[in-house]
């Protein structure tokens, strides 16, 4: 089928209307952009771009000037909402495809400033047989830095959207990303660090992750880039995301992991949440038994220490809990723990006279599992250790009295 004479003039006067710098810009270009739209048949039932209009497209690029003109106007909010409206989103799809890297660059920047708005997700999704995801995976993959960090950030914001994740299941957007998170000049690789880890919340792809050497690529992350939070809250995330498969895979953990993660535990954060996120990980970590041996084995007393300080943290008592949980689930020996004992009896009385349950559960689980790894020692033998286990003993069996009796009266009551 040949491109008819319309759809032709129509695309060129896109450009020409691009070029001019006249007040009524805006409005024209939504007025082309529409027409072209309708023309073309672009919309839900579309199975792909007009084909002809590709070759076009392809052949008669917008210039580096007409593209950066056209994304000149768009982040303006109102400018936005007029063009999606009249159909814009279809062209700048197209102009993904351009042979000129800078006008992929400023199309793609064009298109993530529309993807910022969760409101115009479905009209960019819509576009047929996923032209538009599969056209921003193929650009993350351009050897253009710049290019491909603007796409990634694209996607990430419409990743937002549970639809692109359906869409995105049968892409091959592992290998890209993963080419983008190694670029040696790509520092820090914060905006495509975001995508892996909103990606690998599903599981799909988890697996193809840990075969293509996502673990080692996070470790290296984590060892580059440490001071800088958000590399470390996302590292954290995705690995959380990973645990399972890489036990069942029987992936051996790389040092570089482990010593990234250990080292991020060592450092002093001022924000709480990055130092939650790295105990999170740890924890789910240590909760699988073939993952928790590596991990142990490269702790030092250094280590126990900084966990034994924030379990006795009383102003943040989720990193409190999240430490001492920790603690907890390691099966450390009486050598790691020997220079704590009297911080870690201090944080567990703490622990049982707290009002909330959950505290006074993970002190008792956490005697009990430290008395079974042999690391504590003279501890159990501390008298008022023992009174205040024994008083929440008690306690929880007056409770379960208390409850019984309840139980048989609410019986008693039911019956005729």
């Amino acid at each position: 089928m040949e491109l008819c004479e319309r759809c032709a003039r129509l695309f060129k006067d896109v450009e020409a209307l691009i070029k001019e710098e006249t007040e009524s810009f805006v409005q024209r270009v939504k007025g082309v952009a529409g027409r072209i739209s309708k023309c073309c048949g672009w919309g839900k039932t579309s199975a792909v771009p007009h084909e002809k209009l590709y070759e076009l497209l392809r052949r008669q690029h917008l210039k580096r000037e007409s593209s950066s003109r056209l994304n000149h106007h768009l982040p303006t909010e109102n400018t936005v909402d007029v063009l999606c409206k009249e159909g814009v989103i279809p062209v700048l799809a197209l102009l993904l495809q351009s042979t000129d890297s800078e006008v992929q660059f400023c199309s793609c920047y064009a298109l993530s400033n529309i993807a910022a708005v969760p409101e115009h997700h479905t009209k960019m999704l819509q576009i047929g047989d996923r032209f538009l995801l599969k056209s921003l995976v193929l650009l993350m993959g351009s050897s253009v830095l710049k290019n491909s960090t603007q796409a990634s950030q694209c996607l990430r914001s419409l990743t937002l959207n549970g639809e692109a994740h359906n869409q995105l299941v049968g892409l091959d957007w592992v290998c890209p990303l993963l080419t983008l998170l190694r670029a040696p000049e790509h520092t820090p690789p914060e905006t495509a660090l975001m995508l892996l880890s909103q990606l690998s919340a599903h599981p799909p792809k988890r697996e193809s992750l840990v075969n293509q050497g996502v673990i080692p690529v996070l470790g290296d992350l984590l060892l580059t880039h440490l001071p800088n939070p958000t590399i470390v809250t996302h590292c954290t995330v995705t690995f959380n995301h990973l645990w399972d498969i890489v036990e069942s895979l029987q992936v051996p953990l790389p040092i570089e992991c482990l010593s990234g993660l250990l080292l991020a535990l060592e450092f002093h954060w001022k924000e709480d949440d990055v130092v939650l996120s790295v105990l999170i990980c740890l924890y789910s970590l240590a909760c699988h038994d073939s993952l928790r041996f590596g991990l142990v084995e490269k702790m030092t007393t250094t280590h126990i220490g900084r966990l034994v300080v924030i379990s006795s943290e009383s102003k943040n008592v989720e990193l409190s809990f999240a430490a001492g949980s920790l603690i907890s689930k390691l099966d450390i020996n009486d050598e790691l723990l020997k220079l704590h004992h009297k911080a870690i009896v201090e944080y567990l009385m703490r622990f049982l006279r707290s009002q909330e349950v959950r505290f006074q559960q993970l002190a008792i689980s956490s005697v009990s599992n430290l008395k079974k790894g042999g690391g504590l020692g003279r501890m159990v033998t501390r008298v008022d250790l023992e009174q205040e286990l024994n008083r929440v003993q008690q306690q929880t069996e007056h409770t379960r009295q208390l409850l019984l009796m309840l139980r048989q009266d609410t019986l008693t009551m039911g019956k005729p």
